[in-house]
């Protein structure tokens, strides 16, 4: 399988950076073209009315901001590489969001970072890499740090 379209998704950790490295990388050898995703995970306070609209905002904002910084790293280490890329700014689940941005797109491969969450993290929550593995019908590759 030869991939054109990769989709990177991005949070800033140290496991992202390297998936941003693999698949710069591979962009390159393939000739693939780049999208770096960040998704802004707002938290849902179940209808309840806990912080102000205002406060809400500001999150968001900072939340958003964070996410271009984020992205806009991952920019630059493509082009360190000669490669060129897109961004996107989500918001919403990640993986989930991971998953419908792919799909939109038309992304043949999606690259991601795995924080490696354990114990009981992981058995009531799941990573969101792991929720991208399932729920994706593309190739997904999970970098480790």
């Amino acid at each position: 399988m030869v991939f054109r379209n990769i989709l990177v998704a991005v949070d800033g950790s140290k496991e992202s950076d390297k998936a941003v490295d693999i698949a710069t990388d591979l962009a390159l050898k393939l000739g693939a073209k780049m999208t770096f995703l960040h998704v802004v995970n707002v938290p849902d306070t179940g209808g309840a009315t806990l912080a102000s609209d205002k406060t809400e905002k500001a999150l968001r904002g900072a939340l958003t901001e964070t996410g271009k910084k984020v992205v806009e790293k991952a920019i630059e280490a493509a082009r360190r590489k000669g490669v060129s890329a897109t961004e996107k700014i989500g918001e919403g689940y990640p993986a989930v969001t991971i998953v419908k941005e792919a799909s939109r797109l038309g992304a043949d491969l999606i690259v991601m970072g795995s924080k490696g969450a354990t114990g009981v993290e992981r058995i009531l929550l799941g990573s969101t890499a792991e929720k991208v593995l399932r729920w994706s019908s593309v190739p997904v590759l999970v970098a480790k740090e």
